[in-house]
Parts: structure tokens; sequence; C-alpha cells
């Protein structure tokens, strides 16, 4: 299962520590409130964390592919590790559904992240 909390310090981590940015300039640059920022860095409910679109916005933000953002992975490590190319899309559905809180031992195999080369 994806760990919100990781999510939301890797935002933090990213914005505050390697960027350099505050939650009020990185609020206005994604057309965000800056409490909006704070929430998804603390993981909150109804923050956004789980909005797959505003995850996808700050990666884009941060200029970093959006698996990164989710499992803490760069786009070269999943690469090297699965022996093949990771596309985004072709795991869009799987981290969706994870992020609904389904069992990743409960998705078909073609979809557990071992057998995305196979997709």
């Amino acid at each position: 299962m994806i760990d919100l909390n990781k999510i939301g310090k890797r935002i933090q981590e990213e914005r505050k520590y390697l960027r350099r940015i505050s939650q009020e300039k990185m609020a206005e640059d994604l057309g965000m409130y800056q409490a909006d920022i704070s929430n998804m860095e603390k993981a909150k409910s109804g923050s956004g964390i789980t909005d797959l679109v505003k995850l996808d916005m700050i990666a884009d933000y941060f200029d970093m592919p959006l698996e990164t953002l989710l499992f803490g992975r760069r786009q070269d490590q999943m690469e090297k590790y699965y022996g093949t190319k990771v596309g985004t899309m072709g795991c869009i559905s799987t981290i969706a559904l994870l992020m609904k809180g389904i069992d990743y031992d409960m998705l078909p195999p073609m979809w557990r992240a071992n057998d995305w080369r196979n997709m």
C-alpha cells in the first residue's frame, strides 16, 4: 500500500530543503492555498494527498516523475530495477487502486510492480 505520510514528507523535503521554496510560493505557483500545501505535507485527510491529479501537478512542478513522488524512486532507478522502461501511464491504474487502499497482493499479477515489464 502507498504510504501517504511518506508522500507528504517527499513533498516537504523537495519543497523546503531541495528547492528552498516556501509553502506560500508553491501554493501561488500551483493555484492552491498555503493551507493545502501544509495539509498535504502532513498527509491530512481531505487535503488532496490522495488526488492523483494534484499529485501529478506537484510532480510536474518539481520536474520529477509521479512514481518518484509516490514511491521515492527515480525513473532511471526503476528502469534499471525492472530492466525496461516504466512509463507513468503503465502504472496509473495500479497507483489509483493502491491509493484507495486495495491490498497489493489482491492486484492482478501483471499489475504488480515486479510484473510491469510485461505490460
